[in-house]
């Protein structure tokens, strides 16, 4: 029963056996610990299903130090944009100035931002050292069992944090879902007879409502129809807004910076009901998840040089400017309004966003062009 999937994971909630989740520190980080919006934001509505949020607190522990570690370069990056919002025009003194500046406590700030989705999720925080076994988590050390390996041998924090959830859903008569991208905590979980994985958070979510097929279909139709555009335009918004991590190939050493990202098109042809799945629907507000493919155009300035051994340093040799047309995949949540009228559902597009934390492009080999077009 420790690996299952979105089918499997339904029947069990359906049943009313009693269900929690535990979500490893590398899903809040790859999030962008974005507990406002995004997958992040929808776990509180997993309370309605009868699924509780348990965090044990290490992980805690490692959210907060994590956090932490990002809050002064992002704080760094925000002084830099404002500024020049406010030299540009953009933005006003008044909105610059409300940035933190002097020393900031960037563990109290962290901390503070986890409690704060602790209380919003209802969380249950774990006491290892009331749940976890010692000689359970020695045992798995010597005898190299997960989350331990010949390569990760330093993985007592995760052990421990993995045998007190065992042994706090054994005395629930519980069970709890372990959403990570750590191969040993899955590993774990697949040798347990109390621990659940296979599922990521979004599957998680989808399998706790229903499939309203009829509700689906409306939403593929307003996709291909009088919300292309404004989906097209909002899809666009955020792709420029996010952090793009451009690869050039070269002889020699290429830097790219994306200049500018427009959105072509978006692959709704063949969209039907059974491409879209149901996250949350209530209050008549309905969000869809939804993975779409896009036609962008890529504009990139890739900067190249060659290293100077007597220097120790890398000569610029030139850059050249490179526009690539890409297809991409996006995770998306896209959040409709909803009416009914007259029996048929009514539906209004809100907002699409992205899940992913970044994109990455490939633009291929790129060389410098030293062709001379001029008459001289």
């Amino acid at each position: 029963m420790a690996k299952t999937d979105q089918g499997k994971l339904r029947e069990l909630i359906l049943s009313e056996l009693t269900v929690a989740v535990c979500i490893d520190t590398n899903i809040y980080e790859q999030q962008q610990f974005a507990f406002h919006r995004g997958l992040l934001a929808e776990v509180p509505a997993l309370t309605r299903s009868g699924i509780r949020l348990v965090m044990p607190d290490v992980v805690a522990f490692e959210v907060v130090n994590h956090l932490r570690d990002k809050l002064p370069e992002g704080l760094n990056d925000l002084r830099k944009a404002a500024r020049l919002a406010c030299n540009y025009g953009l933005t006003t003194e008044a909105i610059e100035q409300q940035i933190p500046s002097g020393d900031v406590d960037y563990r109290q700030l962290a901390s503070d931002r986890l409690t704060s989705y602790v209380h919003r999720t209802n969380a249950l925080e774990i006491q290892v050292a009331k749940f976890a076994s010692l000689s359970t988590v020695i045992d798995r050390y010597f005898n190299l069992e997960a989350p331990f390996e010949s390569k990760k041998k330093a993985e007592f924090p995760d052990a421990f944090a993995l045998s007190a959830l065992e042994s706090w859903a054994e005395a629930e008569g519980s069970f709890v879902v372990v959403v990570s991208d750590d191969a040993g905590w899955n590993r774990f979980a697949e040798s347990s007879k109390r621990l659940l994985t296979g599922v990521s958070l979004k599957e998680l979510l989808v399998a706790t409502q229903d499939p309203d097929v009829v509700l689906l279909r409306a939403v593929a139709a307003l996709i291909r129809g009088d919300g292309y555009e404004s989906i097209k335009q909002r899809l666009e918004d955020n792709i420029s807004g996010m952090d793009i991590r451009a690869d050039a190939h070269s002889y020699h050493y290429a830097e790219a910076e994306v200049v500018e990202v427009i959105v072509k098109s978006i692959d709704v042809s063949d969209l039907k009901a059974e491409d879209l799945s149901i996250i949350r629907n209530e209050e008549g507000r309905l969000i869809v998840s939804w993975e779409v493919q896009v036609d962008i155009s890529v504009e990139a300035s890739v900067s190249l040089s060659v290293y100077d051994s007597v220097d120790k340093d890398y000569v610029v040799l030139g850059s050249e400017s490179v526009l690539r047309d890409l297809t991409q995949w996006f995770d998306t949540l896209m959040t409709l309004e909803v009416s009914v009228e007259s029996g048929e559902p009514s539906l209004k597009f809100d907002d699409i966003e992205l899940t992913a934390s970044h994109i990455d492009v490939d633009l291929g080999e790129v060389e410098l062009d030293y062709s001379d077009d001029s008459d001289v």
